[in-house]
């Protein structure tokens, strides 16, 4: 068994499917998981040689130069274990993503780019060391998949339920296509007297449980493949974009795209799944989603309805969307092939984390006494994922630490960590004068050092 550190960002655990993908690790792994924020002025204020391996999760946004805190960027570049990265949105300031991978060292990333394109991104003789393998950017919600009550199709609300974004044009074609599919079906449905719940502006957003509710009182919701085609490794295509919009607000998005985007258009495609398409199928709600790969895991005409990009059978596909009979074949087809198959469920993904981890990582048993402080303080109103525990000292090392959603006025928690990862801290632990002063050499940075050294050899 391993102990596992896992730096996140704090600020954005009320997004459903970062909090679920953070919490899988938790509730699957066969190793000891630990979390503690790191981003933005979060401090570590614990020694990281007591982990076997070091996660930062994709919440932490190395696509930023500012986003990971600079004493998690300090402790990374000093800890000699494994350390893994968790990456999203690379065709976000690829460059600056690279530059962090190297400069923390990283052995191992999980990327979203497609296999095929790795190298592309990621060339093997700037990253020699590191390792790189495909993952997709969430996996079948474990709340939603374990609820089998769903409300019959005939019994629901709307026709058709969505929630896009029209994300700027600097992300290019694929990026907007889920603002597309979303205005067009709108317009459609309105026309023909259809119920509908479609919006794509920010405040009409759905978090948390309220967004499962709302896909649950939807007959279908609409999809495209997610992701940008556009790599804009130093965040000048953005750049561009903005300034042309402050000169002349009136350009439209066709306009910015023909002049600033579209030589950059691939040739990496990153067209993926979302995990929108999952929580759709752990939900019962029959997909329309526009013509697409979607990481060959959903079908055509099997696991969801197609719809061409120019909705030349939109008639066929509202016809679909009426068939009763029809359209639950299809949902149970997919609930059958992607949720209760089990083969794209986070248990399933952390099981292979867990066997990825015990393959390249040797346990590190020179780090016998291990002490160290854990504290952070949160602005008002903000989230925080913290240990479930109002004493966190006096959490048993062996179990899992869950998470909760705390806000409300400016706090600063500290609690004191015990690592027993050695029986010698057993026996150490019961002589308070010893234990203090272990603490307080520990609490010396130059000294930390020292003792850390020493205890690798």
């Amino acid at each position: 068994m391993y102990d596992i550190l896992i730096l996140y960002d704090q600020y954005t655990t009320h997004i459903k499917t970062i909090l679920e993908h953070l919490d899988a690790f938790s509730m699957y792994s066969k190793n000891r998981v630990f979390y503690l924020p790191g981003t933005r002025d979060s401090r570590i204020e614990i020694d990281l040689s007591v982990f076997d391996v070091v996660v930062v999760h994709y919440s932490v946004r190395l696509s930023l130069t500012w986003h990971i805190s600079e004493s998690a960027a300090s402790e990374l570049r000093d800890y000699q274990g494994y350390k893994i990265l968790f990456i999203q949105d690379e065709y976000e300031n690829t460059e600056i993503a690279r530059k962090w991978i190297n400069d923390l060292n990283f052995q191992l990333v999980y990327t979203c780019v497609p296999e095929k394109y790795i190298s592309q991104i990621y060339p093997p003789t700037q990253f020699e060391d590191v390792e790189f393998i495909n993952t997709l950017t969430g996996f079948v919600p474990s709340s939603a998949s374990k609820s089998q009550s769903r409300l019959a199709l005939d019994d629901r609300e709307n026709m058709v339920g969505y929630r896009g974004r029209e994300l700027p044009a600097w992300y290019g074609d694929l990026a907007r296509e889920k603002y597309i599919i979303g205005k067009k079906v709108k317009e459609i449905c309105e026309e023909r007297g259809i119920r509908s719940d479609i919006e794509w502006l920010m405040n009409k957003r759905i978090y948390g449980d309220g967004w499962y509710k709302f896909l649950e009182n939807c007959r279908v919701t609409l999809g495209a493949e997610s992701g940008s085609n556009v790599f804009d490794e130093n965040g000048e295509i953005q750049k561009n974009v903005t300034q042309a919009l402050d000169q002349n607000p009136s350009l439209t998005y066709d306009d910015l795209y023909g002049l600033y985007v579209a030589e950059h258009e691939g040739p990496v495609m990153m067209n993926q799944i979302s995990p929108r398409v999952f929580e759709a199928i752990a939900m019962r709600t029959g997909l329309v989603l526009f013509e697409g790969e979607y990481s060959g895991i959903v079908k055509p005409n099997v696991h969801f309805i197609p719809l061409k990009k120019d909705f030349s059978n939109i008639e066929d596909v509202i016809a679909k969307i009426f068939d009763i009979q029809y359209l639950s074949s299809m949902i149970e087809r997919a609930y059958v092939d992607i949720i209760s198959s089990g083969k794209y469920s986070y248990e399933q993904f952390v099981k292979g984390f867990d066997e990825i981890i015990k393959e390249r990582v040797l346990s590190r048993n020179s780090a016998k006494i291990i002490t160290g402080i854990a504290g952070w303080q949160v602005d008002s109103g903000s989230p925080i994922v913290v240990p479930q525990a109002s004493n966190i000292d006096k959490v048993p090392i062996d179990t899992p630490l869950q998470y909760f959603k705390e806000g409300g006025e400016n706090r600063s928690q500290q609690g004191l960590i015990r690592f027993a990862i050695d029986p010698v801290y057993k026996l150490f632990q019961r002589i308070p004068v010893f234990a203090s002063f272990i603490r307080f050499l520990y609490s010396i940075p130059m000294a930390r050092k020292i003792i850390n050294f020493l205890l690798r050899y």
